[in-house]
């Protein structure tokens, strides 16, 4: 039975549909001749097995770093295969290191990464580092590239700074961390370094320690999971031209549908009051958590 008969047919279960869905995708990005690393999901626990131990959670979507230079040509191969963009996905948005893509047939999405949040360095820079340093293991039973443990250890370290530091992703990357051998302990610090992550990870010190000088501001936000009217603010705060803080300003005020949820532009108009409304509401909070995210005065005597 084709893989698309078994899916109309119920006859997968998600883990499989997931597994199956990283090849498909890797065949596609391979016959374009794109380089391409699949990242978290069921990597995870291929290369770090007690990672999940006890942990209830199945992915539902595929997650895949592309080389930054490609993305035009990702698209037209992705979508060639049935995959769709959102609507107006160009405009930026808090999660703008990755474009959304669904499909009707399989049911998941597919986020296409051009770099990783916490990540300091070009994206180019950050991701020549990974795929040379790449590995390779089986999903559905052929084999996909994927970061080496060390750096995905990293990336799993990142990840969990967008949750609270009780959840299932900060306890799958502490595992993770500990599965590491002194070899590879020693490969996590140079790629913290290379990929210019300390900032990012100094928010959390008192999990992992300090990595080198530096403070992230917009992750210091985001590790206490502070409005999107500060998210907002931040982002507007670090643009470097006025052409970029139009832009920014312009995407902040359009509504974004949440999941899989498909909107076109009426869907956008009418919900663009609550969504103004929910903004405004959030301003003088969001003042207060600008001013709590600056780096910690003990935290600057380390660095």
């Amino acid at each position: 039975m084709a893989v698309s008969s078994q899916i109309q047919a119920g006859a997968l279960t998600i883990a499989e549909r997931v597994e199956i869905a990283h090849v498909a995708v890797g065949d596609s990005l391979t016959a374009a001749g794109i380089r391409h690393l699949f990242i978290k999901g069921p990597v995870v626990s291929r290369q770090f097995p007690r990672a999940a131990d006890g942990i209830r959670h199945v992915s539902s979507d595929v997650d895949v770093w592309v080389d930054p230079l490609t993305e035009r040509a990702v698209m037209r191969a992705l979508v060639a295969d049935g995959w769709e963009t959102p609507h107006l996905h160009w405009l930026p948005s808090l999660a703008d290191h990755a474009v959304v893509l669904t499909h009707d047939l399989w049911g998941l999405t597919v986020d296409v990464h051009r770099t990783f949040p916490g990540v300091g360095v070009a994206p180019i820079v950050a991701f020549e580092f990974l795929w040379a340093r790449r590995s390779c293991l089986l999903l559905a039973n052929r084999p996909v590239p994927v970061p080496a443990r060390s750096e995905h250890c990293l990336l799993l370290m990142l990840h969990a700074l967008r949750s609270p530091v009780d959840s299932k992703t900060q306890i799958i990357a502490d595992r993770a961390l500990a599965e590491l051998g002194d070899g590879e302990t020693g490969d996590l610090q140079r790629a913290v370094q290379t990929l210019g992550a300390g900032p990012a990870l100094n928010v959390r010190s008192e999990f992992w320690g300090t990595w080198g000088s530096g403070w992230d501001e917009m992750w210091a936000l985001r590790s206490g999971q502070r409005s999107g009217a500060a998210m907002w603010m931040m982002r507007l705060k670090a643009a470097r031209s006025w052409r970029e803080r139009l832009t920014l300003a312009i995407s902040a005020l359009v509504p974004r549908p949440r999941g899989q949820d498909r909107w076109r532009t009426g869907d956008r108009l009418r919900a663009l009051p609550a969504h103004w409304a929910r903004g405004a509401s959030q301003l003088p909070a969001a003042v207060r958590q600008l001013r709590a995210a600056r780096q910690p005065r003990h935290q600057d005597e380390k660095g």
